[in-house]
């Protein structure tokens, strides 16, 4: 029956795949002027066409001195309309729903989602499941985990009355395709409703050790992985007892599955009724996946998610940017399984696609209309995706279906090559000062604005990454200086700032940066550690000391420094002359 099914989701992505492919043997100018026009003419009537003349634009120089270039700030004031259940104000498209997306100034965005929009993520993710299934025949005959998101919010609406996030993960391949996929699903998505995180991790693992020949992993930040497979240690007994009694009691032995402790009461129908609905025994399973935990452990699994999942033939995840230092976390748990870097599909709209025989992810032209900003400070005029030349380093900047016209993405790609007419991207981070250690997009503006509320800013304290050690997983320091503690919270044995103090900041920070939804994603699944304080002796003109010697030592100009309260570099100790961590 698996295979059935994949075969009718495989031959319904095929249309679409067959149009990818004949446009990327067009000139990439024809393709994406068409996109243009098709966006400009299905908007014209709403309030942000006729406000910029849409229905007049014949071309895209046109459109380009219509319609000024900017990010979710210049867009906010007509999605905040849409949100509030005004029709037609960026699309003609009714809009479905929001979704969260990280802000630069502010916690988090708001993305509308249309059927427009739909149509045309599903112009660039048929033709990839496309080409995935027919060039890893491995995939065949078994299920698959899409990575699932908790809602943070079950039920969550706009003041208009507009649902925030889809019901499951995949709803954002939409129609036939996302019920076909429900089906071929190894953990379902109704275990975005568990009333806590403990009882969604539990769960997951449970669904995944019930598919032993699971055959593809597709998720996004490779730390997840092994944070959430750590949880196999916690719950060895209980997981094998639920496996082999065909239940999903949970390390509680008398109600369904609430291991955080959280009251079954409280939680969504969708979550108990999935409990209760029958899994069969599977007693030879739970003798097999005992023994094989028996044989490694968390801090040496020694391969033990290939024998676990013996027929997984792929694990796709993000490979560039950030991303890429942490993909030997997967190792220890899969050392041969091939791992495809997944494109950069952003919410607001697919940017490229990975596909076979393309030296990187490729253009996603039919999905948008791209312009591109040369280099990484964008200190050149816009040039249109046809002009792009091998190694450029650019910012994309999209028009989409989605009601985004000119919108700077803020994320950093070089072209590394051609697929037909298509170039191909490579990404490279995130625009201006952030900070990306596994999805949750830390931006230096909303940092500075949780230091000015916490009472810190001009005091030179900084916020920068730490990376993943013996200790714990990688998280965020705040390195603040002791001069900006008001003498009262200084201990007072020697003038030393207090543990307490530090602690108290430290979880203060840490719910201050969990407003960012992806931040707290991060945090709850385990990929991210807990932020903590780190005290510099002295005042602000030592830490900026010790960060300008850093930075005129890679290179920069002392002339042009600048000390934003978010540092993307790691490894701050030495400059500070503070001991090592740990």
């Amino acid at each position: 029956m698996t295979g059935l099914l994949q075969g009718a989701w495989i031959a319904s992505c095929l249309p679409r795949a067959g149009v990818f492919a004949l446009a990327a043997r067009r000139p990439l100018r024809r393709v994406q002027e068409g996109v243009l026009r098709e966006i400009l003419r299905r908007n014209a009537d709403t309030a942000f066409g006729r406000a910029h003349g849409f229905a007049g634009l014949t071309s895209v120089e046109a459109f380009r001195r219509a319609v000024p270039v900017g990010g979710y700030e210049a867009h906010r004031p007509w999605i905040d309309r849409a949100a509030a259940g005004e029709a037609g104000v960026l699309t003609a498209d009714p809009v479905r729903l929001f979704e969260r997306s990280s802000g630069t100034a502010t916690a988090s965005k708001l993305v509308p989602y249309t059927a427009g929009l739909q149509e045309a993520f599903n112009r660039c993710l048929h033709p990839w499941m496309a080409d995935l299934f027919l060039r890893h025949p491995g995939l065949w005959g078994g299920p698959a985990y899409w990575v699932v998101t908790p809602l943070s919010e079950p039920g969550e609406r706009t003041t208009g009355g507009l649902p925030i996030g889809f019901a499951g993960d995949s709803e954002y391949f939409g129609g036939l395709a996302a019920r076909l996929i429900g089906r071929l699903l190894a953990v379902p998505d109704w275990l975005r409703q568990a009333p806590d995180l403990a009882s969604f991790r539990y769960q997951t693992l449970l669904c995944l050790l019930r598919a032993p020949d699971l055959r593809l992993i597709s998720l996004w930040s490779p730390s997840f992985l092994p944070a959430l497979l750590d949880g196999l240690f916690d719950w060895v007994e209980p997981l094998c007892r639920d496996l082999r009694d065909g239940t999903a009691r949970g390390p509680g032995m008398d109600r369904p599955s609430i291991p955080g402790g959280g009251g079954a009461g409280r939680a969504p129908g969708a979550w108990l009724e999935g409990l209760r609905t029958p899994a069969g025994a599977q007693p030879g399973r739970a003798i097999e996946v005992e023994t094989l935990l028996a044989r490694a452990s968390r801090h040496d699994p020694d391969g033990v998610g290939e024998r676990l999942w013996p027929r997984l033939a792929l694990l796709s995840t993000w490979t560039d940017g950030e991303a890429a230092a942490a993909l030997p976390s997967l190792r220890p748990w899969f050392p041969t399984v091939p791992v495809q870097g997944k494109g950069l599909l952003a919410t607001e709209g697919a940017v490229t696609i990975p596909l076979a025989g393309a030296p990187a992810p490729v253009l996603a032209a039919t999905s948008a209309f791209f312009e591109f900003r040369e280099g990484e400070e964008g200190e050149t005029p816009m040039r249109p995706a046809w002009e792009l030349e091998e190694g450029q380093v650019a910012r994309v900047v999209m028009t989409t279906h989605g009601g985004l016209y000119r919108y700077e993405l803020n994320d950093i790609v070089q072209v590394v090559g051609r697929w037909h007419s298509f170039p191909c991207l490579c990404f490279l981070g995130k625009e201006g000062v952030v900070s990306d250690l596994c999805g949750e997009k830390l931006h230096a503006r909303h940092v500075e604005r949780i230091l000015a509320a916490r009472g810190l800013a001009g005091t030179g304290a900084f916020l920068a990454p730490r990376s993943a050690s013996a200790a714990g997983p990688a998280g965020y320091d705040l390195f603040l200086p002791t001069a900006a503690l008001p003498a009262l919270l200084a201990g007072a044995a020697g003038g030393q700032v207090s543990r307490e103090v530090l602690a108290e900041l430290a979880a203060a920070l840490d719910r201050d940066l969990g407003a960012n939804f992806h931040y707290d994603w991060c945090r709850r699944v385990g990929q991210l550690g807990p932020c903590l304080v780190v005290a510099v002796a002295g005042d602000a003109a030592v830490l900026r000391e010790g960060r300008a010697r850093r930075l005129a030592a890679e290179g920069r100009r002392l002339g042009t420094l600048k000390f934003p309260a978010l540092s993307p570099q790691r490894d701050w100790e030495p400059w500070l002359n503070l001991p090592p961590p740990g």
